[in-house]
């Protein structure tokens, strides 16, 4: 019988076949960035902050020795003007490039 897999673990083997293949992360995993648990992104759609209950979101290098971490955090966690920005919050990254 075939394993059907759901889209989350997808995406976490293939984050692990990154790795293995000498990709390092350069971002934070926490907060969690994903996912409004909505089809409706406005403030009162049914989402809220307690549904970014894992990391699918990653900024990675294969050069980890050039590319150096110096901050990283996640955006659009909260509504704003009664909207929220995505279903994934935004993770961005400060890199140094040596």
């Amino acid at each position: 019988m075939d394993h059907v897999f759901d889209v989350l673990e997808w995406i976490i083997l293939a984050y692990f076949v990154l790795l293995n293949h000498g990709f390092r992360s350069r971002s934070t995993e926490n907060p969690l960035s994903c996912c409004l648990d909505s089809d409706i992104i406005t403030a009162n759609g049914g989402g809220s902050v307690s549904d970014f209950d894992h990391h699918v979101d990653h900024i990675l290098t294969n050069a980890p020795q050039a590319v150096g971490l110096v901050r990283s955090s996640v955006t659009g966690r909260q509504p704003v003007n009664g909207f929220w920005d995505s279903d994934h919050a935004g993770v961005f990254s400060n890199l140094l490039v040596h």
